[in-house]
């Protein structure tokens, strides 16, 4: 269940959001849990302290989300598929 005036949005919703809209959500994120990818440029919009999960395959260039993570205050934890 997810508490009280939190919701849960997935990437694959009939109808993608707006730029706005992304802005948007990106920016009133606690989380932000995604593969790694273009898809994860988005967290440039997430306020310090926004948690980013982000989900990859052990590969020694993967490293553009944690970088942009650390750079904007965000805190980072990568997941590694096996």
């Amino acid at each position: 269940a997810v508490g009280r005036g939190r919701r849960v949005v997935f990437s694959d919703d009939p109808r993608p959001p707006s730029a706005l809209e992304t802005v948007r959500m990106f920016h009133q994120a606690d989380v932000v849990v995604g593969l790694h990818g273009s898809g994860q440029a988005n967290v440039i919009f997430c306020r310090e302290g926004t948690g980013i999960i982000d989900i990859n395959l052990p590969e020694p260039h993967s490293q553009y989300t944690a970088h942009t993570a650390y750079a904007l205050g965000l805190e980072y934890a990568l997941v590694l598929l096996q």
